[in-house]
């Protein structure tokens, strides 16, 4: 286990160029949330103590801008995106174990709305593909996947689409008073929610119709949309807002298919 490196004040202007401390736990220091603009997100191990999270000033290498401007445009369901990204903003999930960085980027590609979710972890899937690695300056190697084919990120998102809870807050602390870190995408729900425990592990790739995906275990089927559009008054699952489109759209629903 690397040793926990020192805990940084961040000031809340710097916030976009920190990154989140996966062993702060076990310094025992006070809790902070991940903001949507840092990559390699991590979060408190596991251990007797409450989970922590500490802001570093640190180097990422390739950014997080540089990832999605060389991966996107290669994959398919990409339309328009040879000719570039727009960052709209991003929000982040949080990984019940604390182990997984889960966080959501939203893009323009030419007239296209795009979801695409990363996943940021400490060392590599057995199983999967990463679509690359980063460097990150205090956490070291980062390993970078694509959020559809990461079981713990379809979990969490089957979650958060039952529920419309698990966006992570972020927070910072800068010289002994906790600033709040707002992200510019504004997370709903619409629809029936669960009032009842529900199991969301073990979800498998069920169809990947490129503008969307499902996944299903059991008569549990998840939706994810990677093409964004208005949610319709009858659609019903987790929604997002900004500023510049204060219509929702949907970008997530789970439902029970006929057994």
């Amino acid at each position: 286990m690397r040793p926990a490196p020192p805990a940084v004040a961040v000031p809340p202007d710097r916030l976009a160029v920190s990154d989140l401390d996966a062993d702060g736990a076990a310094a025992g220091l006070p809790a902070v949330r991940p903001h949507g603009s840092s990559l390699g997100h991590g979060a408190g191990r596991r251990s007797s103590l409450r989970r922590v999270a500490i802001f570093h000033l640190a180097t990422v290498t390739p950014t997080k801008d540089e990832i999605l401007s060389a991966w996107v445009p290669t994959q398919p369901w990409a339309p328009g995106a040879d000719g570039g990204l727009r960052v709209i903003g991003a929000f982040r999930f949080d990984d019940p174990e604390g182990e997984v960085g889960i966080e959501t980027h939203v893009v323009m590609a030419g007239d296209t709305l795009l979801q695409v979710p990363l996943t940021y972890r400490d060392a590599p899937l057995d199983d999967v593909e990463p679509i690359t690695t980063t460097e990150h300056s205090v956490l070291g190697t980062r390993w970078v996947y694509d959020g559809v084919e990461d079981e713990r990120y379809v979990m969490v998102l089957a979650g958060v689409a039952l529920t419309g809870q698990g966006e992570a807050l972020g927070w910072a602390l800068h010289e002994g008073r906790w600033y709040v870190a707002p992200t510019a995408i504004t997370l709903g729900h619409r629809g029936t929610r669960a009032v009842e425990p529900a199991a969301v592990d073990g979800l498998r790739l069920h169809a990947d119709h490129g503008s969307h995906v499902t996944f299903r275990r059991g008569r549990l089927e998840v939706t994810l949309h990677r093409h964004l559009h208005p949610a319709t008054a009858a659609a019903m699952g987790l929604t997002a807002t900004w500023d510049a489109l204060p219509q929702p759209v949907l970008l997530a629903s789970a439902t029970r298919v006929p057994s």
